[in-house]
């Protein structure tokens, strides 16, 4: 989903130095960004960033001095600017020009496909980890999975871009 930008509107961000140097404004246009192209699109939104950036967004305050971030209570999500957020180490745990650092959408816009089913392969030969599977006539069970992601709805995810 990261790779692929066909459908997701880009919003930079005012650094690239560090996650220290963003501010509330910059989440803010995320969301009037996902708002231009349709307002109803923010509707069940929600952040996804690295723990990192998470932190940092939890120290920010807005243009009325208040913190924008809203902790986790009593089984509710954190929230920021009352969106859910969401902590992933697939998205970068440091800024750097050009690089997506946080996104912002509903994830019901996600389709999620099948690619190529499962496969499952038993194998004895061959070493796993420190093992040789044929000296301690062991086994091994390899499975793979692959999946692919798209968006239904055209700019209904938006991502925040360090500037270069």
């Amino acid at each position: 989903l990261i790779t692929a930008s066909v459908g997701v509107t880009a919003q930079n961000a005012a650094t690239s130095a560090s996650f220290s140097n963003f501010v509330a404004k910059d989440f803010v246009d995320m969301i009037g960004a996902i708002e231009a192209v349709e307002p109803i699109l923010s509707e069940g939104a929600e952040f996804f960033m690295n723990p990192l950036l998470y932190n940092q967004a939890r120290s920010l305050t807005g243009s009325n001095a208040q913190y924008i971030f809203v902790d986790a209570i009593n089984g509710n999500p954190a929230t920021l600017f009352g969106y859910p957020v969401n902590k992933t180490t697939v998205l970068p745990a440091t800024a750097g020009a050009s690089r997506r650092v946080a996104l912002f959408g509903n994830p019901k816009y996600i389709i999620w496909g099948d690619r190529a089913g499962m496969t499952m392969t038993l194998g004895n030969e061959g070493t796993v980890g420190s093992d040789n599977l044929f000296e301690k006539d062991m086994s091994a069970l390899r499975s793979i999975v692959r999946l692919d992601a798209a968006l239904s709805l055209a700019n209904s995810f938006c991502y925040l871009e360090c500037k270069p």
